[in-house]
């Protein structure tokens, strides 16, 4: 039922345990062909003065891509690989991160937008709003669609994870239309939504029915990623079960794999 991930983490965010070999060993065991590193990008904040406590420091990024790129040539023949990060989008650090993530070697971005920020004074996570708070205010479910929307329009995301992570509690009407908005940006730059099963596993807010109502409706290609914080939530078989239901349910249409792994499955299909 699923043998590709782009959604883990690692030590380094400060919140995920074991080591990216033991990940990578764990996706063996469980016939993964496809397992990519996405940890929490860090940010280019000035001089470092503000610590974050969900993401590595800019300076551990050599590291962290030096050790998934040597995992990537020291399993090649048994399993693929990617280097990627869940970037958080904030307008003001963007392109700075996409310089620096490129000199790396990174591969590819999700979007994981945690805060709901904007290019004025609410520009990072010390004075954004979390969106996962419960807010009945429409101004903050709007902010949260625009720095989605901004991000999405960059180019730069393969696919959006828990897109549903904003907790809307105000009227349903703001939120369909809201989160409608949203579906059509993915849509229109061609970006993938993903059914987070780290939210499937701890029955968090996430994933949201109201949302993937409005997805099955639109038609986004739809996407499972492990959101893996640990090694032991690689192929649960109740998360799976629970994840596929989801699916069913509201008639997604889900992609199995990104482009750059279409090689990969053409060649077995």
């Amino acid at each position: 039922m699923m043998d590709v991930n782009y959604h883990s983490h690692t030590a380094r965010c400060g919140h995920a345990d074991g080591t990216e070999r033991e990940y990578v060993e764990a996706a063996l065991q469980k016939g993964f062909r496809v397992f990519g590193f996405s940890d929490h990008t860090p940010q280019p904040y000035p001089e470092e003065k503000q610590v974050s406590r969900m993401r590595m420091k800019m300076k551990e990024l050599p590291e962290y891509c030096r050790t998934v790129l040597d995992l990537k040539e020291e399993y090649k023949d048994r399993i693929r690989i990617h280097l990627g990060l869940e970037v958080e989008y904030m307008p003001k650090y963007f392109d700075e991160l996409c310089r620096a993530a490129d000199a790396n070697g990174v591969e590819y971005m999700i979007l994981g937008q945690h805060f709901v920020t904007d290019a004025g004074e609410h520009s990072d996570e010390f004075t954004g709003f979390y969106a996962g708070i419960p807010t009945p205010d429409p101004a903050v479910i709007r902010a949260y669609v625009d720095s989605a929307c901004a991000a999405m329009a960059t180019g730069r995301i393969v696919y959006f994870a828990h897109p549903d992570l904003i907790r809307f509690v105000g009227d349903p009407a703001v939120y369909d239309s809201e989160m409608r908005r949203l579906c059509e940006a993915a849509l229109k730059n061609h970006v993938p939504l993903e059914i987070n099963m780290l939210g499937v596993m701890e029955h968090r807010h996430y994933p949201t029915e109201a949302f993937w109502k409005i997805v099955g409706e639109t038609g986004n290609d739809v996407i499972w990623g492990l959101d893996a914080h640990h090694v032991s939530s690689i192929g649960r078989p109740e998360v799976l079960a629970d994840t596929q239901a989801l699916t069913d349910r509201y008639h997604l249409h889900r992609i199995t794999h990104l482009p750059m792994d279409d090689d990969l499955f053409e060649k077995t299909e």
